[in-house]
């Protein structure tokens, strides 16, 4: 085990706060500093687009949670409440890789991930404490001198871990691993995203808000530039969604009964997550594995990438009365179950979904280094050609920064981070390609630029968001519907 903890005891770790007192906070960023962070990153300056925009602002007094809530902390919440976190679409794929689920006795001291800002809510409100407003967040990180970092203006290493590339998302760091921070003296910064309520809603360049009432502030374990750890980064999409770098921690009005000023918890040996490498004696060598679940997705496994997977949703949303992917478990079992058919050893997958007269006939199958699918329709309603959603859980290829999305013209590679962002992109985490035409090819290169994902050429919109990462493939100049058959493949490829 790469990590030991001390007098761990989530009682006393639910009293662990920190007071902060009543004051003023240089909230945001001015279009400066946005820009000269971009500018330091080698990054479009819309990369910044969604950090909070300057304003001076007070708070009242408030204690914070000294660390984020731990997995331990939550475990005893839901065993004393019965409260559960519904295993659905959502959580297909990244949960096996990360654990969140799994309470193991060496995990506890890990912060809680994979909860949504309900879940956080209802965690807080069982002590009766609250989630922090986003201004209250900035308050207790950047006090009131406007630093940038919670440890001044430079960004330095060793406050809190920056994913150097290619680390698997199940990384292990207790709370308490890295040095306390800030002018408060909290810990544990930037092991994960944190809920905050919104009070400044981000809006697109074209003017519409981001109707999230919470989105995720400051950065997380898988980012890698410093801008993301700055605590006026916003990170939002759906606040019902549950991901592997989602966390939080509470606040309260008053200091909470029996307050631990000085927790007895410590650290005793940790270990940084180390880099996975690429397994190159298994390209071609070893096939890759195709694995269905219940519903209309199914799991890809490539060897030569290990410690990851890759979820397709077949299709993501509802063709007529068969349920897509989204509808698990949520709607009846007849609505949503398939009944998939696995041939060539995990090669080739296949399902035949008849109802009423109408009919759906899907296969995948793997051969080489490319996943093909195809589908056939009878008597159902037109369905959309970007309603399959390619979710990419990998150590080499997950990035929430837009750094390993591209696309390619011949030999010129650019990176998704390096384009500014679609005017009508209201979620901070929306990234696209555009309209991607041949000679052009969209994909996934890897951190350490030896591994691409390639998507086939032509004339298409590329487009998903920074979650998972997922990817959506739509035709171009035309209409986003089609009648009878359509399909598509991804190829992993290494240099």
């Amino acid at each position: 085990m790469r990590h030991a903890v001390a007098n761990y005891d989530p009682r006393d770790m639910d009293c662990a706060m920190v007071h902060i007192p009543a004051g003023k906070v240089l909230f945001g960023l001015t279009p400066d500093e946005k820009a000269e962070q971009a500018r330091k990153a080698g990054v479009h300056p819309d990369m910044l687009h969604f950090h909070s925009d300057r304003r001076e602002l007070e708070t009242g007094e408030f204690w914070m949670d000294k660390h984020p809530v731990t997995r331990g902390q939550f475990l005893r919440f839901m065993q004393e409440t019965g409260y559960s976190i519904l295993y659905n679409g959502w959580l297909v794929g990244w949960a096996e890789l990360t654990g969140w689920h799994h309470f193991a006795p060496e995990n506890l001291a890990l912060p809680m991930v994979g909860v949504n800002s309900e879940d956080a809510a209802a965690y807080a409100a069982w002590l009766g404490k609250r989630l922090p407003t986003e201004v209250e967040w900035e308050r207790a990180w950047r006090g009131a001198d406007g630093r940038l970092w919670p440890w001044g203006n430079a960004w330095q290493d060793g406050f809190c871990f920056r994913n150097p590339g290619n680390v698997g998302l199940g990384v292990a760091i207790p709370v308490g691993a890295y040095p306390d921070c800030g002018p408060f003296g909290l810990g544990s910064y930037g092991l994960v995203g944190e809920w905050v309520k919104v009070v400044f809603s981000p809006t697109s360049k074209s003017g519409s808000a981001d109707p999230c009432p919470f989105v995720l502030a400051g950065g997380a374990f898988c980012h890698r530039q410093p801008y993301s750890f700055l605590p006026s980064n916003r990170l939002s999409w759906s606040h019902h969604m549950r991901i592997y770098d989602s966390g939080f921690r509470c606040v309260s009005d008053t200091p909470p009964d029996g307050l631990v000023a000085s927790p007895a918890y410590r650290v005793e040996r940790f270990e940084p997550p180390k880099p996975v490498a690429i397994r190159e004696d298994l390209y071609l060598k070893a096939p890759i594995r195709l694995v269905p679940y219940q519903c209309a997705t199914f799991a890809i496994y490539v060897p030569w990438f290990p410690e990851g997977l890759w979820v397709l949703d077949c299709p993501e949303g509802d063709w007529d009365e068969f349920g897509g992917a989204n509808s698990w478990p949520s709607r009846p079992r007849d609505d949503w179950f398939i009944p998939w058919k696995v041939e060539g050893g995990g090669t080739r997958l296949t399902y035949l979904r008849e109802r009423a007269g109408k009919r759906v006939f899907f296969e995948a199958w793997a051969e080489g280094h490319t996943v093909s699918w195809r589908f056939e329709l009878d008597g159902v309603s037109p369905v959309r050609a970007g309603s399959f959603c390619l979710k990419t859980l990998s150590p080499f290829f997950s990035s929430q920064e837009r750094w390993t999305q591209v696309r390619m013209e011949g030999d010129k590679l650019t990176r998704c981070c390096e384009l500014p962002i679609a005017p009508a992109s209201a979620a901070s985490f929306g990234w696209s390609l555009g309209a991607v035409a041949p000679p052009a090819r969209a994909g996934y290169v890897s951190y350490d630029g030896r591994g691409r994902m390639l998507f086939p050429e032509g004339s298409n919109v590329f487009s998903g968001n920074g979650w998972p990462p997922c990817t959506h493939v739509t035709p171009a100049g035309r209409s986003d519907l089609l009648e009878k058959t359509g399909g598509g493949s991804v190829s992993f490829r290494l240099d």
